[in-house]
């Protein structure tokens, strides 16, 4: 976990499933949100790949002027 944690903020933040969401504990990088177990957040690209884990604390939106964007997700319970 980096410590570039700015408050409580962050902490309340809870993604839809599929919204693209900003990691800042891996420089920033871009992932839509797949979910939670066991108190970390699955991360994986937009374009697809293997999925990565990070902190609750340490996502934000990557939201744009339209509003969060979001990538489909299938095959999600």
């Amino acid at each position: 976990m980096s410590g570039k944690n700015s408050g409580s903020a962050r902490l309340d933040y809870r993604p839809e499933l599929g919204e693209l969401v900003r990691d800042l504990a891996h420089r920033g990088a871009v992932g839509a949100y797949m979910g939670t177990v066991g108190g970390q957040i699955y991360l994986r690209r937009p374009d697809g790949g293997i999925e990565w884990t990070t902190y609750p604390s340490e996502i934000e939106p990557a939201a744009s002027a339209d509003g969060p964007p979001t990538v489909t997700v299938t095959g999600a319970a």
